[in-house]
Protein backbone atom coordinates (compact mmCIF):
# COMPACT_ATOMS: atom_id res chain seq x y z
CA UNK A 1 0.00 0.00 0.00
CA UNK A 2 1.26 3.48 -0.84
CA UNK A 3 2.32 5.84 2.03
CA UNK A 4 -0.15 8.67 2.65
CA UNK A 5 1.88 11.50 0.99
CA UNK A 6 2.25 9.45 -2.18
CA UNK A 7 -1.31 8.09 -2.33
CA UNK A 8 -2.50 10.51 -5.01
CA UNK A 9 0.52 9.77 -7.22
CA UNK A 10 -0.09 6.04 -6.83
CA UNK A 11 -3.74 6.44 -7.82
CA UNK A 12 -2.71 8.46 -10.87
CA UNK A 13 -0.22 5.78 -11.79
CA UNK A 14 -2.90 3.09 -11.62
CA UNK A 15 -5.18 5.16 -13.85
CA UNK A 16 -2.38 5.59 -16.41
CA UNK A 17 -1.76 1.84 -16.37
CA UNK A 18 -5.44 1.08 -16.97
CA UNK A 19 -5.53 3.65 -19.79
CA UNK A 20 -2.41 2.16 -21.42
CA UNK A 21 -4.11 -1.24 -21.41
CA UNK A 22 -7.50 -0.04 -22.62
CA UNK A 23 -6.26 2.09 -25.51
CA UNK A 24 -4.70 -0.80 -27.52
CA UNK A 25 -7.77 -2.92 -26.76
CA UNK A 26 -10.11 -0.16 -27.94
CA UNK A 27 -8.02 0.36 -31.08
CA UNK A 28 -8.20 -3.38 -31.80
CA UNK A 29 -12.00 -3.30 -31.53
CA UNK A 30 -12.10 -0.28 -33.86
CA UNK A 31 -9.83 -2.04 -36.38
CA UNK A 32 -12.16 -5.08 -36.43
CA UNK A 33 -15.15 -2.75 -36.93
CA UNK A 34 -13.34 -1.07 -39.84
CA UNK A 35 -12.60 -4.42 -41.50
CA UNK A 36 -16.24 -5.47 -41.12
CA UNK A 37 -17.39 -2.11 -42.45
CA UNK A 38 -15.40 -2.50 -45.67
CA UNK A 39 -16.97 -5.92 -46.26
CA UNK A 40 -20.50 -4.65 -45.64
CA UNK A 41 -19.92 -1.70 -47.98
CA UNK A 42 -18.68 -4.00 -50.74
CA UNK A 43 -21.89 -6.04 -50.54
CA UNK A 44 -24.47 -3.29 -50.00
CA UNK A 45 -22.84 -0.15 -51.42
CA UNK A 46 -22.96 1.52 -48.01
CA UNK A 47 -22.68 0.59 -44.36
CA UNK A 48 -19.04 1.32 -43.65
CA UNK A 49 -19.96 4.25 -41.42
CA UNK A 50 -22.85 2.39 -39.79
CA UNK A 51 -20.51 -0.42 -38.73
CA UNK A 52 -17.40 1.57 -37.82
CA UNK A 53 -18.79 4.88 -36.54
CA UNK A 54 -20.04 3.68 -33.11
CA UNK A 55 -16.61 2.33 -32.14
CA UNK A 56 -14.75 5.33 -33.57
CA UNK A 57 -17.02 7.84 -31.83
CA UNK A 58 -16.74 5.92 -28.56
CA UNK A 59 -12.93 6.04 -28.82
CA UNK A 60 -12.44 9.66 -29.97
CA UNK A 61 -15.72 11.44 -29.29
CA UNK A 62 -18.48 12.75 -31.61
CA UNK A 63 -16.45 15.45 -33.39
CA UNK A 64 -13.08 13.77 -33.98
CA UNK A 65 -14.77 10.38 -34.33
CA UNK A 66 -16.94 11.58 -37.21
CA UNK A 67 -13.89 13.22 -38.82
CA UNK A 68 -12.14 9.85 -38.72
CA UNK A 69 -15.24 8.18 -40.17
CA UNK A 70 -15.22 10.65 -43.07
CA UNK A 71 -11.53 10.02 -43.78
CA UNK A 72 -11.79 6.23 -43.60
CA UNK A 73 -14.98 6.24 -45.68
CA UNK A 74 -13.18 8.12 -48.45
CA UNK A 75 -10.28 5.65 -48.38
CA UNK A 76 -12.64 2.66 -48.24
CA UNK A 77 -14.50 3.86 -51.34
CA UNK A 78 -11.25 4.53 -53.16
CA UNK A 79 -10.11 0.96 -52.51
CA UNK A 80 -13.41 -0.55 -53.65
CA UNK A 81 -13.40 1.55 -56.82
CA UNK A 82 -10.35 -0.36 -58.01
CA UNK A 83 -12.62 -3.35 -58.73
CA UNK A 84 -16.01 -1.65 -59.29
CA UNK A 85 -15.44 1.45 -61.42
CA UNK A 86 -16.57 -0.19 -64.70
CA UNK A 87 -20.14 -0.62 -63.33
CA UNK A 88 -20.69 3.01 -62.34
CA UNK A 89 -23.88 4.77 -63.52
CA UNK A 90 -22.17 8.08 -64.21
CA UNK A 91 -25.36 10.13 -64.74
CA UNK A 92 -26.96 9.25 -61.42
CA UNK A 93 -23.62 9.37 -59.65
CA UNK A 94 -23.05 12.92 -60.90
CA UNK A 95 -26.48 14.10 -59.70
CA UNK A 96 -26.15 12.47 -56.27
CA UNK A 97 -22.59 13.64 -55.77
CA UNK A 98 -23.06 17.26 -56.89
CA UNK A 99 -26.19 17.77 -54.82
CA UNK A 100 -24.61 16.06 -51.79
CA UNK A 101 -21.53 18.28 -52.07
CA UNK A 102 -23.74 21.35 -52.43
CA UNK A 103 -25.60 20.42 -49.24
CA UNK A 104 -22.45 19.52 -47.27
CA UNK A 105 -21.69 23.10 -46.06
CA UNK A 106 -25.19 23.26 -44.57
CA UNK A 107 -24.56 19.96 -42.82
CA UNK A 108 -21.20 21.15 -41.46
CA UNK A 109 -22.84 24.35 -40.18
CA UNK A 110 -25.52 22.33 -38.40
CA UNK A 111 -22.93 19.94 -36.96
CA UNK A 112 -20.99 22.76 -35.32
CA UNK A 113 -23.94 24.92 -34.23
CA UNK A 114 -26.74 22.58 -33.09
CA UNK A 115 -26.79 20.00 -30.28
CA UNK A 116 -25.59 16.61 -31.53
CA UNK A 117 -28.52 14.85 -29.84
CA UNK A 118 -31.08 16.94 -31.73
CA UNK A 119 -29.36 16.30 -35.06
CA UNK A 120 -29.15 12.56 -34.41
CA UNK A 121 -32.82 12.27 -33.47
CA UNK A 122 -34.09 14.31 -36.43
CA UNK A 123 -31.89 12.60 -39.02
CA UNK A 124 -32.50 9.16 -37.52
CA UNK A 125 -36.27 9.68 -37.76
CA UNK A 126 -36.01 10.93 -41.35
CA UNK A 127 -33.97 7.88 -42.34
CA UNK A 128 -36.29 5.39 -40.64
CA UNK A 129 -39.36 7.03 -42.18
CA UNK A 130 -37.77 6.84 -45.64
CA UNK A 131 -36.95 3.15 -45.22
CA UNK A 132 -40.43 2.18 -44.05
CA UNK A 133 -41.98 4.27 -46.81
CA UNK A 134 -39.89 2.66 -49.58
CA UNK A 135 -42.83 0.92 -51.23
CA UNK A 136 -45.00 4.02 -51.15
CA UNK A 137 -42.17 6.18 -52.50
CA UNK A 138 -41.50 3.66 -55.28
CA UNK A 139 -44.96 4.38 -56.73
CA UNK A 140 -44.03 8.01 -57.34
CA UNK A 141 -42.57 8.84 -60.73
CA UNK A 142 -40.63 11.67 -59.13
CA UNK A 143 -38.32 9.28 -57.26
CA UNK A 144 -36.94 7.91 -60.54
CA UNK A 145 -36.46 11.38 -62.02
CA UNK A 146 -33.51 13.75 -61.83
CA UNK A 147 -35.31 15.63 -59.07
CA UNK A 148 -35.63 12.47 -56.96
CA UNK A 149 -31.91 11.82 -57.23
CA UNK A 150 -31.18 15.46 -56.37
CA UNK A 151 -33.31 15.34 -53.20
CA UNK A 152 -31.67 12.08 -52.12
CA UNK A 153 -28.24 13.60 -52.73
CA UNK A 154 -28.99 16.71 -50.66
CA UNK A 155 -30.36 14.67 -47.75
CA UNK A 156 -27.33 12.39 -47.97
CA UNK A 157 -24.90 15.32 -47.93
CA UNK A 158 -26.47 16.80 -44.81
CA UNK A 159 -26.61 13.42 -43.05
CA UNK A 160 -23.00 12.64 -43.90
CA UNK A 161 -21.70 15.95 -42.58
CA UNK A 162 -23.78 15.90 -39.38
CA UNK A 163 -23.77 12.28 -38.19
CA UNK A 164 -21.19 10.69 -40.50
CA UNK A 165 -23.74 8.43 -42.21
CA UNK A 166 -25.70 8.86 -45.42
CA UNK A 167 -26.10 5.17 -46.28
CA UNK A 168 -29.71 4.79 -45.07
CA UNK A 169 -30.84 7.75 -47.19
CA UNK A 170 -29.09 6.45 -50.31
CA UNK A 171 -30.26 2.90 -49.60
CA UNK A 172 -33.88 4.03 -49.39
CA UNK A 173 -33.44 5.92 -52.66
CA UNK A 174 -31.82 2.93 -54.41
CA UNK A 175 -34.57 0.49 -53.41
CA UNK A 176 -37.46 2.86 -54.11
CA UNK A 177 -36.04 3.90 -57.49
CA UNK A 178 -35.37 0.22 -58.39
CA UNK A 179 -31.69 0.87 -59.04
CA UNK A 180 -29.91 -2.35 -60.04
CA UNK A 181 -27.86 -3.41 -57.01
CA UNK A 182 -24.54 -4.02 -58.77
CA UNK A 183 -24.60 -0.62 -60.46
CA UNK A 184 -25.72 1.02 -57.22
CA UNK A 185 -22.87 -0.48 -55.21
CA UNK A 186 -20.30 0.69 -57.75
CA UNK A 187 -21.80 4.15 -58.19
CA UNK A 188 -22.00 4.78 -54.46
CA UNK A 189 -18.26 4.31 -54.05
CA UNK A 190 -17.52 7.24 -56.34
CA UNK A 191 -20.20 9.29 -54.59
CA UNK A 192 -18.92 8.43 -51.08
CA UNK A 193 -15.35 9.19 -52.04
CA UNK A 194 -16.11 12.65 -53.41
CA UNK A 195 -18.58 13.58 -50.67
CA UNK A 196 -16.28 12.50 -47.85
CA UNK A 197 -13.29 14.18 -49.49
CA UNK A 198 -15.33 17.40 -49.71
CA UNK A 199 -16.38 17.05 -46.07
CA UNK A 200 -12.74 16.61 -45.01
CA UNK A 201 -11.76 19.78 -46.86
CA UNK A 202 -14.31 21.69 -44.79
CA UNK A 203 -13.74 19.95 -41.44
CA UNK A 204 -10.03 19.27 -41.65
CA UNK A 205 -8.05 16.10 -40.88
CA UNK A 206 -8.78 14.41 -37.56
CA UNK A 207 -6.03 14.85 -34.91
CA UNK A 208 -5.38 11.21 -34.01
CA UNK A 209 -2.05 9.54 -33.12
CA UNK A 210 0.05 8.43 -36.15
CA UNK A 211 0.18 4.85 -34.84
CA UNK A 212 -3.63 4.73 -34.74
CA UNK A 213 -3.81 6.07 -38.30
CA UNK A 214 -1.46 3.32 -39.53
CA UNK A 215 -3.45 0.61 -37.74
CA UNK A 216 -6.72 1.84 -39.24
CA UNK A 217 -5.25 2.00 -42.75
CA UNK A 218 -3.99 -1.58 -42.41
CA UNK A 219 -7.46 -2.62 -41.22
CA UNK A 220 -8.92 -1.04 -44.37
CA UNK A 221 -6.60 -3.05 -46.60
CA UNK A 222 -7.33 -6.34 -44.80
CA UNK A 223 -11.07 -5.62 -44.94
CA UNK A 224 -10.80 -4.90 -48.66
CA UNK A 225 -9.12 -8.26 -49.35
CA UNK A 226 -11.73 -10.10 -47.29
CA UNK A 227 -14.58 -8.23 -49.03
CA UNK A 228 -13.48 -9.44 -52.47
CA UNK A 229 -13.85 -13.06 -51.34
CA UNK A 230 -17.15 -12.53 -49.51
CA UNK A 231 -18.76 -10.63 -52.41
CA UNK A 232 -18.37 -13.67 -54.66
CA UNK A 233 -20.55 -15.74 -52.31
CA UNK A 234 -23.46 -13.27 -51.99
CA UNK A 235 -26.35 -13.30 -54.49
CA UNK A 236 -28.09 -10.13 -55.67
CA UNK A 237 -31.23 -10.95 -53.70
CA UNK A 238 -29.27 -11.31 -50.48
CA UNK A 239 -27.31 -8.16 -51.28
CA UNK A 240 -30.59 -6.20 -51.50
CA UNK A 241 -31.78 -7.66 -48.20
CA UNK A 242 -28.46 -6.79 -46.59
CA UNK A 243 -28.76 -3.26 -47.98
CA UNK A 244 -32.11 -2.71 -46.25
CA UNK A 245 -30.94 -4.36 -43.03
CA UNK A 246 -27.77 -2.26 -42.83
CA UNK A 247 -29.69 0.93 -43.61
CA UNK A 248 -32.26 0.18 -40.89
CA UNK A 249 -29.63 -0.69 -38.28
CA UNK A 250 -27.68 2.48 -39.10
CA UNK A 251 -30.81 4.62 -38.74
CA UNK A 252 -31.73 3.01 -35.41
CA UNK A 253 -28.21 3.53 -34.08
CA UNK A 254 -28.29 7.23 -34.95
CA UNK A 255 -31.74 7.67 -33.36
CA UNK A 256 -30.73 5.65 -30.30
CA UNK A 257 -27.57 7.71 -29.72
CA UNK A 258 -29.58 10.91 -29.91
CA UNK A 259 -32.19 9.68 -27.43
CA UNK A 260 -29.54 8.41 -25.01
CA UNK A 261 -27.77 11.76 -25.17
CA UNK A 262 -30.96 13.53 -24.17
CA UNK A 263 -31.69 11.12 -21.33
CA UNK A 264 -28.12 11.17 -20.02
CA UNK A 265 -26.50 14.48 -21.10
Amino acid sequence: MCPRPRRLRCAAGRRNTVTSVLEPLALTVVAVAVMAGVTVQRITGAGFAAVSAPALILLWGPVVGVQVVNALSALCSLLLLTVLWRRIDWRRTAILTLTALAATPAGVFLAFNLPAAVLQIVIGLVMITALFAVRAIARLRFIRSTGGAAVAGMLGGVANATVGQAGPVMGAYAVSSRWEITSYVASMQMCWFLVNAGTLLLKGVAPIPPVSAVVLCLALVVGYLVSILVAKLVTRTWAERCLLAVALVGSLLILGKGLLSLLDP
